[in-house]
């Protein structure tokens, strides 16, 4: 298990999407100017293997353009407006401001169990070109065992964490499995007893989506150690 970096209790949600556009980079810069100090967002690969920041596996939802994000070479998404006249950012942007800003990183790895090698060879590859050991340590996710399993192959020191919707039968064999470090949950599938079972076997708890400041403390009441939020305005 390595290492889990410092993080906040506060984490922006794909940005900032209550006040920009989700997953673009007005969203990242609003949720610094929201006073974020840490934000996830999502890592997908377009049909020529680009890394791009983007949650759903097709275009519709949140760009003007159709199709499927893995059918598509990101020639054809370069000038796709994603909302409010932002573009599809390739992952090598977003770290760049994300550094420039001085921001931790949770990178979810939305890829399915078919491109694991490919996917974790991309994010592997631009951390180490855009991010340096003074910025804070970065957090890999992944709903998926064998994205976890391909970065851990590349990265032995990464901090992992698995997410799941509900509380999952053997919990800690499965994190053991992938060697995370966290688990990132539905917030209606934890309680107190379960965070305590997390925290003895040595593993941190966050819990996603909370976007009121009454959950988020109910949560952290329980001993929740963070909260992925929409909106950064809760954090008071």
């Amino acid at each position: 298990m390595a290492n889990f970096p410092s993080i906040a209790k506060y984490i922006g949600h794909r940005g900032a999407p209550v006040h920009a556009p989700e997953n673009t980079i007005a969203s990242l810069r609003k949720a610094k100017e929201l006073g974020a100090t840490w934000i996830e967002f999502d890592v997908r690969l377009t049909q020529n293997g680009q890394p791009i920041i983007m949650h759903d596996n097709t275009l519709n939802r949140t760009t003007n353009g159709r199709g499927k994000v893995a059918k598509t070479p990101f020639s054809d998404m370069a000038n796709l407006d994603a909302g409010e006249g932002q573009q599809v950012p390739l992952l090598d942007r977003w770290l760049r401001v994300a550094a420039e800003l001085n921001l931790g990183v949770n990178i979810e790895i939305k890829e399915s169990a078919l491109r694991a090698t490919e996917v974790a060879l991309q994010v592997y590859q631009a951390l180490q070109k855009s991010w340096t050991p003074d910025l804070p340590s970065p957090l890999v996710s992944s709903v998926v065992a064998k994205n976890l399993l391909a970065y851990r192959t590349l990265d032995p020191a990464m901090a992992l964490a698995l997410i799941v919707t509900s509380w999952p039968w053997g919990c800690l064999s499965k994190l053991k499995a992938v060697d995370a470090s966290a688990l990132v949950i539905r917030a209606n599938s934890i309680n107190a007893k379960r965070v305590k079972k997390l925290h003895d076997a040595g593993y941190k708890v966050l819990v996603y989506t909370v976007n009121k400041a009454s959950e988020a403390q109910k949560l952290f009441d329980m001993g929740v150690d963070s909260v992925f939020t929409d909106d950064l305005t809760i954090c008071g």
